[in-house]
């Protein structure tokens, strides 16, 4: 059956054996069978060419922040802060963060999102300027606005290579100001 189309383009150029002025009409026939083909063709140009411009936006949608605000305000409508925070922390995976600081695993609990960190640093205590900074880092972050406006805790929990405390940074709405 899939054969038809591309049979009856052969023949559209080929002329009847019984041809006549009066048989000319099955040439129309012929012809929307190729424009037929040619739309089929043009629908499937356009399908690819609309699959890479979903591609596009969807790349844009991960380095833009205020997409991801609003992709995370809509998850907190339809989902909760405590099943958003969990959706957040299975999507997070442990990546290197700079030459001493190693982002090891994301965890959720309840409506507190919990960062663990693994420093290779010989310092005792998380410097007051480290943890000034993120602070103000996560208050003015774009994508985190919406979460801690929801009421969730940010919690970035730095821990030495041998597993003890190196500090604590704790992020809430309250101390955001907003």
């Amino acid at each position: 059956m899939a054969l038809v189309p591309f049979v009856n383009l052969v023949l559209f150029f080929k002329r009847p054996a019984d041809w006549t002025r009066e048989t000319s009409g099955a040439n129309l026939t012929n012809t929307v069978v190729v424009l037929g083909v040619a739309l089929v063709a043009v629908g499937a140009g356009l399908g690819k060419a609309a699959k890479e411009d979903i591609a596009a936006m969807h790349r844009r949608a991960d380095s833009d922040p205020a997409m991801q605000r609003l992709s995370l305000e809509m998850m907190l409508r339809s989902q909760g802060l405590e099943r958003t925070l969990r959706d957040l922390a299975n999507a997070m995976q442990g990546q290197r963060i700079d030459d001493v600081t190693t982002l090891m695993r994301v965890e959720a609990d309840g409506t507190t999102l919990r960062f663990v960190y693994e420093m290779s640093i010989d310092e005792p205590t998380l410097p007051p300027a480290m943890r000034d900074g993120v602070l103000t880092q996560n208050c003015t972050q774009d994508a985190l606005r919406p979460l801690i406006g929801a009421g969730a805790t940010i919690e970035h929990v730095y821990r030495h290579a041998d597993g003890s405390d190196y500090g604590t940074v704790t992020v809430t709405r309250a101390l955001c100001g907003y």
